[in-house]
């Protein structure tokens, strides 16, 4: 029997071939067999109907099966799932608690989610700078140029 990460890898292989319906299948029996990171991108998968039919309450549902696993990747994936459905508090809980492991994505995401009202203009503020002052390793360079493009249009209005 092929232990879980070599199934994965196949999968991720697979999957990058474009043949998501088999690179499901492979995900999925990592996952079933308790693999987080197989869990992980099952959860994904249903999240975009990649290789599945699309279902959110299936991509939830193995997401907090991953961070029951300890794959804090899974927490912001969660986070955009609740967002996805408009559950905007529990959106807001799992940027967070992905914020908390590290994830300075997050703090873009949160940023992002209190841009809704100029009366949160200083809270939009202090997500951006975490994202600005990130290590590199935890921020896409996207993330930071979307950072500093938000960070200058809030400034400019308050001009």
């Amino acid at each position: 029997m092929i232990d879980e990460e070599a199934l994965y890898n196949m999968a991720a292989e697979i999957s990058d071939q474009g043949d998501f319906t088999s690179a499901f299948q492979l995900f999925m029996e990592g996952a079933e067999r308790g693999y987080g990171p197989a869990m992980t991108r099952v959860a994904v998968m249903y999240f975009q109907g990649e290789g599945t039919v699309w279902d959110w309450d299936q991509s939830i549902a193995w997401d907090l099966k991953a961070i029951d696993q300890g794959e804090d990747t899974s927490l912001h994936n969660l986070a955009i799932t609740y967002r996805a459905k408009g559950e905007i508090t529990k959106a807001k809980l799992f940027f967070e608690k992905s914020l908390a492991k590290g994830d300075f994505e997050s703090a873009l995401d949160l940023a992002k989610l209190y841009m809704v009202s100029e009366k949160e203009q200083d809270r939009v503020l202090s997500y951006l700078e975490l994202v600005l002052t990130a290590d590199a390793t935890y921020i896409t360079e996207y993330g930071v140029e979307e950072a500093q493009r938000l960070r200058a249009d809030i400034m400019s209005s308050k001009n």
